[in-house]
């Protein structure tokens, strides 16, 4: 009976260590793979503008942030539109002056491939679109 015991304690040591070497394996090849290709992270704050009413313009300060692991050639645009580049560089932090007047998609690219994407929303705070009614439908006042 004791031979069982110990015959069974080595065996379900010796799965969860070859578990383990496998799961170490795994993430060694996806860092080796992420190092590979650079990933960036890309953000803009604040993602929101609020104005009165929709159609008002909206005027803010936003933060641009973003990072890579690898030195990069990469430009911003506000739709289409080039707002300024950088050179070799991996991190970046820039204030923006923006005037919206409605949602904005900000996007990062290197020539003409796409790195980076960031939408920046303007809710209004009076909405036309969905009003209360004050009387119900049936009244006949």
């Amino acid at each position: 009976m004791n031979f069982k015991k110990m015959f069974l304690t080595l065996i379900m040591f010796h799965l969860t260590i070859s578990k383990v070497v496998a799961q170490d394996e795994i993430t060694s090849t996806i860092l080796q793979s992420s190092e590979a290709s650079s990933v960036i992270n890309m953000s803009i704050s604040p993602s929101i503008c609020v104005v009165k009413t929709r159609g008002d313009l909206c005027q803010m300060t936003a933060y641009v942030m973003w990072q890579t692991g690898l030195a990069i050639d990469a430009c911003l645009y506000q739709d289409d539109d080039l707002i300024t580049c950088w050179e070799k560089k991996r991190q970046i932090k820039k204030k923006l002056e923006l005037s919206l007047i409605q949602d904005i998609i900000f996007t990062l690219k290197d020539q003409d491939k796409v790195l980076a994407k960031q939408h920046v929303k303007v809710n209004a705070s009076n909405s036309t679109k969905y009003r209360r009614r004050l009387r119900s439908q049936w009244s006949l006042f």
